[in-house]
C-alpha cells in the first residue's frame, strides 16, 4: 500500500466517525473545499485568460492540468440547485496526476481516478484514488508504462480502467481501489485494450480495438452480454498507427489508418504525423474476418475522437467524429499547442467506393463527444460536446461551454462558460423513464477559476443553454483529465 492509500484510509475512518455521530453535515469544508455561496450562478472573469502557476513549467504542470498530491474521501457534499431524485449512480472520472508531481508529457502521468456518488437528490460522497499500475511512484514515464491514465468502462458488473498500450486495470466501483490487470477469462485478451470501446445497445456486446508499434499491428475484439472475451480478429495494416477511436454501426466495424505513426527513434513518446502516408477509412462487417475488409481513401488527418456512426438505408455509412488537420506533423513535441478539432463527416458509398466529407458544424470547434449511448450505431439526433476556443500563447486549447448540435436542424445550442469556468468532458445521462433523446442530463466536473475550485455541474440536456440545474461543491481541486463515465446503480 502507497503511503497515500495510508492516509485517505485514515481520513475515512475519521469521517465515518464523524458522520454517525452527527458531528458533520458535510466534511468539504473540513478539506478546504469552496467557499459556500448562495446563487446557482457561477462568478464572471474577464479575460485575458492566462495560465496560471510557474511559467517556466510545461502547460500541464500548471493551473488546474497541475496534479493533486494525495487521496482524499468527503461525504455529503454541498449542493446547490437540485439534483434529480432519478438520477442515482456513480459519476467517474480518469486523467493524469503524476506522483512525483511531475511527467515528461500529460499524456503519461499516473493514473488517478475520480468518483461521485449521486442518489435520491443527494452527493453522498467524493474520493479520488491513484490506479495502482505496476510503475507508480517509479516516475518511469515512457509510452509503454500503464498507468492506466485515459479513460473507462463498465460491462457485466467490471470496471475497468483503460490505456491505449496495456491491457485494462480492474476497479471495484464503490471505493476505487485497484482490484489488477484484467485479461478477461483464461487471460484470453492479447495485447492492449484501446481507450474507447462501443457497446451495441440491441445485443448488449461489447467491442473493441487494440493497437501496437509491432505487428499484429491491430486486433478488434468481442465481448458477450456476460462479459467473456469470444472472438479475436487481427486486422492487417502497413504498419503500427495511433488510432485511438473506432465506431460501429448496426453491421459494420470501422477503423482510421490515419499516418500518426509509430517512430521508435524518439522512445520516451515514440508517435509523429507523417502526411505522406495519407488517411484512410476501413469498413468491415462485424462479424467479417479481414479478408472482407475494404478500404476507402479520405482527405489527410487526424482524430483522437469519433462521435457516432450508421448505415443510412441506401448503401452508405455515415462517420462522424472531431477532425483536426495534423499534429506533431514535425516529431514529436511536448510544448507544441493542443489542435482545436472540428465536427467533420464522412460518407461512404459502399458500392461505388466513394467518400464525401465536409465540417458539420459551420464556426464552432468541438472536441470530447458525447451521445445519448442508446442510439449507437443508429442515426442519432443530438450530438454533445465541449465547445473549444483556439489556443493562445498563454493557453492552451480552451473549452468555454458545453454544446449541443441537432443534426435534423443543424442548430447549435452552448452553455456558455466564459473564462471563469471550464468544463470539461460532458456525458449525456438517459433519464430513467423517458426515451427522447435529449431526456436526460449532462454531467461535466468543471473547474470554478474564480474560486480555484472544482464542481460536478448537472446540466438538462433538453435545455442546455439554461446552465446548471445542480452544481456539486468538490472538496478539492480535480485536475483536467481525459474521460469519464456514468455508472447507473442497481436496483
Amino acid at each position: 500500500m502507497s503511503e497515500a492509500q495510508g492516509s485517505s484510509l485514515t481520513r475515512r475512518d475519521f469521517l465515518n466517525y464523524l458522520a454517525a455521530t452527527g458531528v458533520i453535515v458535510s466534511s468539504g469544508g473540513l478539506l478546504g473545499g469552496c467557499a459556500p455561496i448562495s446563487d446557482i450562478s457561477f462568478p464572471q472573469m474577464s479575460g485575458p485568460l492566462v495560465l496560471e502557476g510557474d511559467a517556466s513549467k510545461p502547460w500541464w504542470m500548471r493551473g488546474n492540468y497541475a496534479p493533486v498530491e494525495d487521496e482524499v474521501e468527503s461525504f455529503d457534499l454541498e449542493v446547490l440547485g437540485s439534483i434529480p431524485p432519478e438520477l442515482n449512480g456513480f459519476f467517474l472520472r480518469n486523467g493524469p496526476n503524476p506522483y512525483s508531481g511531475d511527467s515528461f508529457f500529460w499524456l503519461l502521468g499516473d493514473g488517478m481516478l475520480h468518483g461521485v456518488e449521486i442518489a435520491n437528490g443527494k452527493a453522498l460522497s467524493y474520493r479520488n484514488r491513484w490506479i495502482q499500475h505496476s510503475a507508480l511512484g517509479t516516475e518511469a514515464n515512457a509510452l509503454t508504462v500503464n498507468p492506466g491514465n485515459t479513460a473507462l468502462v463498465h460491462h457485466s458488473g467490471k470496471l475497468l480502467a483503460l490505456y491505449e498500450m496495456g491491457p485494462p486495470h480492474s476497479i471495484e466501483l464503490s471505493s476505487l481501489m485497484t482490484e489488477g490487470l484484467y485479461r478477461f477469462q483464461d487471460n484470453s485478451l492479447s495485447g492492449p485494450m484501446a481507450a474507447h470501446p462501443k457497446r451495441d445497445p440491441k445485443t448488449g456486446e461489447l467491442f473493441f480495438i487494440g493497437y501496437a508499434p509491432v505487428a499484429p499491428y491491430l486486433r478488434f475484439h468481442t465481448v458477450n452480454p456476460a462479459g467473456e472475451l469470444v472472438r479475436t480478429e487481427e486486422i492487417e495494416l502497413p504498419r503500427g498507427v495511433m488510432m485511438h477511436d473506432f465506431q460501429l454501426t448496426e453491421n459494420y466495424a470501422v477503423f482510421f489508418d490515419l499516418p500518426m505513426v509509430f517512430n521508435v527513434e524518439t522512445p520516451e513518446f515514440p508517435i509523429e504525423f507523417v502526411r505522406e502516408h495519407g488517411g484512410r477509412i476501413g469498413i468491415m462487417p462485424r462479424t467479417g474476418t479481414n479478408a472482407d475488409l475494404k478500404w476507402f481513401d479520405i482527405d489527410t488527418c487526424y482524430l483522437f475522437h469519433t462521435i457516432n456512426a450508421y448505415e443510412d438505408g441506401a448503401g452508405k455509412v455515415v462517420i462522424e467524429g472531431c477532425r483536426i488537420e495534423s499534429y506533431w506533423e514535425n516529431g514529436f513535441d511536448s510544448n507544441e499547442s493542443l489542435p482545436t478539432a472540428s465536427p467533420w463527416s464522412w460518407i461512404v458509398d459502399l458500392e461505388s467506393g466513394k467518400v464525401s466529407e465536409g465540417q458539420i458544424i459551420d464556426d464552432y470547434f468541438m472536441d470530447f463527444p458525447s451521445i445519448d449511448h442508446r442510439a449507437q450505431g443508429r442515426e442519432n439526433r443530438f450530438n454533445y460536446g465541449m465547445q473549444l476556443v483556439p489556443q493562445s500563447a498563454d493557453y492552451p486549447m480552451h473549452p468555454e461551454g458545453v454544446l449541443k448540435h441537432d443534426r435534423s436542424t443543424g442548430s447549435v445550442e452552448i452553455w456558455d462558460t466564459g473564462i471563469s469556468v471550464q468544463p470539461d468532458e460532458a456525458i449525456f445521462v438517459p433519464h430513467p423513464s423517458e426515451t427522447a433523446e435529449d431526456a436526460g442530463w449532462l454531467l461535466s466536473m468543471v473547474y470554478n477559476r474564480v474560486e480555484d475550485c472544482s464542481e460536478l455541474v448537472i446540466l438538462d440536456a433538453s435545455d442546455v443553454p439554461g446552465g446548471p440545474i445542480a452544481r456539486v461543491k468538490m472538496p478539492r481541486r480535480v485536475p483536467f483529465g481525459f474521460h469519464g463515465l456514468w455508472v447507473p446503480s442497481v436496483g
